[in-house]
């Protein structure tokens, strides 16, 4: 999302009586007369001169941050910009102005808290709103963002980057269909907002629309059929569908027109192993990790294919090698569990119980049963068959109907 608007100050200060108070006046009016005219040097001569007839004047110290940061001096910008907070703290513009500021200097944390302060002294301001919603998406705090968002949408209802931002912090929580109906809100006011028309087929997809998220893909490529994003997006809908085929056509184009689009190469090669083509498959995965080699979904499925064609001690440094690069992610845990337990020996036993606890703490719920699965069978090599049973209920609580699982329960007595 795009960065919004500075605020800039037109008023006198409280503190502005008499012919210093009106001089300064007079010299502030001209600095954002020259601001405005794209003469941020000329602007800044008529704000020091504003407060060399009143050094506490707020508004031109807000101002004369904004001049300086239009010509890239962002030290003494910075400066402005506190200096005015410092005369009047409950200058929620100066606040605004700072958060900016810290923002384009990558200094989230402190951005956060001047909008939370802008918002403080002006709780009605939608773009403060915005913008304090958009750091915590970025920041992964979606709770926290999501009445935020929220806010800025009932305070301008005709802003498309407020519907969107609400849309990705809905998606970002798991609620695809409101955050399909927000991003559709966002192409109605704007319905040439690329990401938006992005993101709502990406919420169909989220919500299992499978239809849905196709027509808006091909709708995409129709309009631009020169779109990898779409491109990739359709052919990863397809794949989803059960149509493999039909998805590996879109997926090249995607990665024909941008050559290092790896999450591109990922899909591709997932169409190649659904149709048992794990050669074609092998190479998009060392494609993928040729442009990313931190990349741990590329190091997981190449992994996994690896093991398909065969080759069970290289699929373990693959699967390592991706653990390396993300010590958190669930799925490689649970391949190594998997790939453990098929190995001979105490050590290996114990080594698929390891993965198979992490699995399970790390894991998402919506895989949470899968991952059980396999912490049952840790615990069955061990010889802790209690706790596989346990571990195979909980498995079964959470999928009733899964064959394996009633299997697996009915053979450890349970």
């Amino acid at each position: 999302m795009p960065a919004r608007l500075p605020v800039l100050l037109l008023g006198l200060s409280l503190a502005s009586i008499g012919c210093d108070g009106l001089k300064a006046g007079y010299h502030n009016a001209r600095g954002l007369e020259r601001y405005r005219a794209g003469e941020a040097q000329a602007a800044i001569s008529e704000y020091r001169r504003a407060l060399a007839a009143q050094p506490d004047m707020p508004q031109a110290l807000n101002n004369l941050g904004l001049a300086y940061q239009s010509l890239d001096m962002l030290d003494e910008a910075m400066e402005a910009f506190r200096e005015a907070i410092r005369v009047q703290h409950a200058l929620p513009e100066a606040h605004h102005n700072l958060a900016l500021l810290y923002d384009r200097l990558d200094q989230v944390p402190q951005a956060i808290k001047e909008y939370e302060n802008a918002l403080e002294y002006a709780p009605e301001d939608p773009v403060a709103a915005l913008n304090l919603a958009v750091l915590l998406h970025r920041t992964r705090r979606f709770e926290q963002a999501l009445p935020l968002a929220r806010r800025a949408v009932s305070q301008d209802p005709h802003d498309p980057d407020a519907w969107f931002a609400l849309g990705a912090v809905q998606a970002a929580t798991g609620d695809h269909v409101a955050a399909a109906q927000s991003f559709r809100r966002c192409l109605e006011l704007s319905p040439d907002h690329p990401e938006a028309a992005v993101n709502l087929g990406m919420a169909y997809l989220g919500s299992g629309d499978l239809g849905s998220a196709e027509l808006q893909f091909r709708a995409m490529l129709r309009k631009d059929p020169l779109q990898p994003e779409a491109s990739n997006n359709l052919g990863f809908v397809l794949y989803k569908a059960g149509r493999p085929a039909e998805a590996i056509g879109h997926l090249q184009q995607a990665v024909e027109l941008r050559p290092d689009y790896v999450t591109a190469w990922l899909n591709l090669g997932h169409a190649y192993r659904e149709l048992d083509l794990l050669d074609a498959a092998l190479t998009c995965y060392r494609t993928a990790l040729d442009h990313d080699p931190v990349a741990a979904d590329a190091w997981n499925a190449y992994g996994l294919a690896l093991q398909a064609r065969g080759h069970p001690g290289r699929a373990e440094s693959a699967f390592e090698a991706g653990l390396e690069a993300d010590p958190e992610h669930s799925e490689l845990h649970a391949n190594l569990a998997w790939f453990f337990l098929s190995q001979p020996g105490a050590v290996a036993a114990q080594d698929a119980l390891t993965h198979a606890r992490m699995a399970v703490e790390l894991t998402r719920a919506e895989d949470e049963a899968e991952v059980l699965r396999v912490l049952a069978r840790a615990w069955e090599r061990v010889g802790d068959r209690e706790q596989a049973r346990d571990a195979a209920r909980r498995a079964l609580s959470l999928a009733p109907t899964d064959a394996r699982l009633q299997a697996l329960l009915r053979e450890l007595g349970g």
